[in-house]
């Protein structure tokens, strides 16, 4: 596999899951790019429907964004909904 340049800009280490292949691959659908922002630092994956709730690890349930949106959208400053990012 092709390593990234920013590969080291994501947090790998903050999720415990094992499918790390899952996030490697929705970095690159997402161009190591915040979704929100277009940050290429501290990405992380957010989950459209959160896992609480049902959601999974699934491809189309998760989303790169950087820390910062990343709080801010689950603090509610920063809403998901109606953005062209959901409509893939």
């Amino acid at each position: 596999m092709r390593r990234h340049k920013t590969f080291r800009n994501a947090d790998f280490c903050r999720y415990p899951w094992r499918q790390k292949e899952i996030m490697i691959e929705i970095l690159w659908r997402d161009e190591f790019t915040c979704q929100l922002c277009g940050s290429h630092r501290h990405l992380q994956m957010h989950h459209i429907k959160p896992r609480s709730q049902g959601g999974d690890n699934r491809k189309d349930n998760l989303l790169t964004l950087c820390r910062e949106c990343h709080c801010a959208v689950h603090h509610g400053n920063m809403p998901l909904k109606g953005m062209n990012i959901l409509d893939r």
